[in-house]
């Protein structure tokens, strides 16, 4: 699926996601969409207007009409999983896939612990960009099924790329892991206040979810790194279209 490329390409550069990195990605993909293959979004828009949650959309969308109040819905789909925490619609497993990373001077008891993970990540963001990615390429999904899966795939590749959704350090200080970095305290650079590694990691790029900031950030971005200086795109750049039926 295009967004779904777009979102992850853009991923090292925005490097935050907390909801503008999320916004931002999608303002992004929308704007590739938009000049690529403007029909898609005949399928995707109206996929908003029956989510299951969607007063986030319309809250969004504020005041616009017409194209303007599609994309803003667009960018809230970036971030509507984080929006709905804590509520029945929330999926706490689904936002990382973590690996163990064992740090070289790591006592035993943190080596055995990471081990334990045979390998394996904590977390279930793996399996549900999966099984997210099959419910909205079904034809047979509900419209309902599909704007939800839309999100959870839009926002799970963003947060596969921030590095703490993907690793626990195991070492010394952390013999039984970092929690993602919500363990490991830094010195906000803005604040100058202690702050998990985590969050700095998902807010430090952008630190407003204005649209008027996260669109000036995405033009900042598509102009220095433009598609032309992604090669990866070339080869597949509209891979996945089918899933809109087009």
């Amino acid at each position: 699926m295009l967004v779904t490329i777009v979102s992850c390409l853009f991923a090292t550069s925005a490097v935050a996601w907390d909801h503008p990195g999320h916004m931002t990605t999608a303002a992004i993909a929308y704007q590739e969409v938009i000049k690529q293959r403007p029909e898609l979004m005949k399928k995707i828009g109206p996929l908003f207007l029956v989510h299951p949650e969607a007063s986030p959309f319309w809250v969004a969308a504020g005041s616009a009409r017409g194209p303007e109040a599609t994309r803003r819905k667009f960018i809230e789909c970036a971030r509507w999983a984080d929006d709905v925490k804590f509520t029945l619609n929330d999926e706490p497993t689904w936002h990382t896939a973590r690996w163990a990373i064992v740090a070289d001077d790591a006592p035993a008891i943190a080596k055995d612990a990471a081990a334990a993970r045979k390998g394996k990540p904590s977390g279930q963001g793996i399996e549900a960009l999966t099984l997210n990615y099959a419910m909205l390429s079904n034809p047979e999904a509900t419209p309902k099924e599909r704007a939800q899966a839309l999100c959870w795939v839009f926002h799970i590749m963003g947060d596969l790329h921030q590095p703490m959704h993907v690793s626990d350090l195991f070492s010394t200080e952390f013999p039984t892991g970092n929690a993602a970095g919500t363990l490991s305290y830094v010195e906000d650079p803005v604040t100058e206040s202690p702050i998990p590694l985590h969050i700095l990691w998902d807010m430090n790029a952008l630190r407003s979810p204005d649209l008027e900031d996260v669109d000036r950030y995405a033009a900042e971005l598509m102009k220095k790194y433009p598609r032309a200086a992604l090669p990866e795109l070339k080869a597949s750049p509209f891979a996945g279209a089918e899933t809109f039926g087009v």
